[in-house]
């Protein structure tokens, strides 16, 4: 996914509401108004030095066109991300409880393995047993001489 983050080219920081832009085409953050409004008037745009007609009364708020585009641009950037880290913490989420699954679905196999090995040994000793009483065998009045 492509990440954009809009860094305003005067204060060099990440964007922050309001953008506005100039006629020249550039946009700048709206923090930048507060240093502008001591500059001298008139005064160009602060990247190509175009005449933009600044003066100190257009650096109001409201005398400014915002750069609409460019702040919905960011705003779909934020969703973007913050739909991202939501999916990557769902992702930890399964793989944690995939983990967990594997590894009792591993001692349930090993429980039974011990079962299937316990039950082979009952199964062979009573084979042996059987043995025993069919061909009356010395292991079997061994047996009946303990009772």
């Amino acid at each position: 996914m492509a990440r954009f983050e809009w860094i305003c080219p005067l204060t060099q920081e990440k964007a922050t509401r309001p953008i506005y832009v100039l006629k020249c085409g550039h946009s700048f953050s709206g923090y930048i108004l507060n240093g502008y409004s001591i500059v001298a008037t008139p005064f160009p745009c602060p990247l190509c030095r175009a005449d933009v007609g600044l003066t100190r009364s257009s650096l109001q708020p409201e005398s400014l066109t915002h750069n609409v585009a460019l702040e919905t641009i960011i705003d779909a950037s934020k969703d973007l991300k913050l739909q991202l880290k939501r999916k990557i913490f769902e992702l930890e989420n399964t793989q944690t409880e995939l983990a967990v699954s594997q590894s009792r679905y591993t001692v349930a196999m090993k429980r039974v393995a011990e079962l299937t090995s316990s039950n082979q040994d009952w199964k062979r000793r009573h084979q042996d047993l059987s043995y025993d009483v069919a061909y009356n065998t010395p292991a079997l009045c061994d047996w009946r001489s303990l009772e």
